[in-house]
């Protein structure tokens, strides 16, 4: 398989945000607030497109993957010093939130809070979400991503947070385990991959 990595179309990007929401069905954040398999299938597409588009469509680059004409992967970046959407835009974000996560918002709005604090002071990138299209993976999408947005990066900081079982992955591309988030029922951890002089 030849991967490719491109940013994403405004065409593509829906096709992008669906890819990234079947990449993350399984992951323990979207297990942990939408518990069932059925709503999760149901709403985390929609949650997804409005985290992704919707709050941080400025937020930095939305990168694509392709093997030939067959799209296999995405990765949405934050650039160094995003800012959070204002005005009609926050206030749309809260409702796509509310209306997918339902009685889990609260959940949602915890994990949020306690990643956000965990974020280097220093100006960094974010990697905000990376994923392969469920029957690719194990094949070099994410790493094709990673290192595209990596390369993009230098010299600047790289920070992320993924599930513990991932550390092992991301350290072969230079990250360090950080800060575990201080989340009840999550075992998730922060790496950074140090700016490169």
């Amino acid at each position: 398989m030849t991967v490719s990595v491109r940013p994403a179309t405004a065409a593509g990007t829906p096709a992008a945000v669906a890819l990234l929401a079947r990449a993350f069905h399984e992951h323990p954040v979207y297990r942990h607030v939408l518990p069932d398999d059925g709503s999760r299938r149901r709403r985390l597409p929609g949650l997804m497109r409005t985290m992704v588009v919707t709050m941080h469509g400025d937020a930095g680059p939305l990168d694509v993957a392709h093997d030939g004409e067959s799209l296999v992967g995405a990765a949405a970046w934050h650039e160094p010093g995003a800012t959070e959407p204002g005005g009609l835009r926050s206030a749309r974000a809260v409702v796509g939130m509310a209306w997918a996560t339902r009685r889990h918002l609260g959940r949602w709005s915890e994990l949020g809070t306690a990643m956000a604090a965990l974020r280097p002071a220093e100006p960094h990138w974010y990697l905000f979400h990376v994923g392969a299209e469920p029957g690719r993976r194990g094949r070099g999408v994410g790493s094709a991503l990673v290192e595209h947005g990596l390369a993009r990066a230098d010299p600047l900081p790289v920070h992320l947070e993924c599930a513990r079982d991932l550390v092992g992955y991301y350290a072969r591309f230079g990250f360090a385990e950080g800060d575990p988030v201080p989340l009840a029922g999550l075992d998730l951890v922060t790496m950074t991959r140090p700016g490169r002089a």
